[in-house]
């Protein structure tokens, strides 16, 4: 797309821009929602290689699974991150009683 230095022109790219975003954010999204619950490791590494979107936590969840902090058996999430409180709570507890 070539782009003018009138209004028109960047109005039109930054709607475009915001476009590519909404495609990149439904794709990101729609790669997290499974019917057995598995996410296929390989889709989301693709998709972090194309730039992630800082929308509704994607690439924070994109940057956890990537960094093999959550499973990607996505029903195993919730008690993962219930145990991963529970330390963190004991930890806080021990290591810092003054911030109970």
């Amino acid at each position: 797309m070539h782009v003018h230095k009138n209004r028109g022109s960047s109005l039109l790219l930054s709607t475009c821009q915001t476009k590519q975003d909404s495609i990149l954010v439904e794709k990101c999204r729609a790669a997290l929602i499974t019917e057995d619950g598995m996410i296929d490791l390989d889709l989301i590494q693709n998709h972090a290689t194309q730039g992630l979107p800082d929308f509704e936590e994607i690439r924070a969840i994109y940057w956890k699974l990537l960094l093999d902090y959550l499973p990607i058996n996505k029903n195993l999430w919730h008690i993962f991150l219930h145990e991963k409180r529970t330390l963190y709570k004991q930890l806080v507890a021990e290591f810092c009683p003054a911030s109970k």
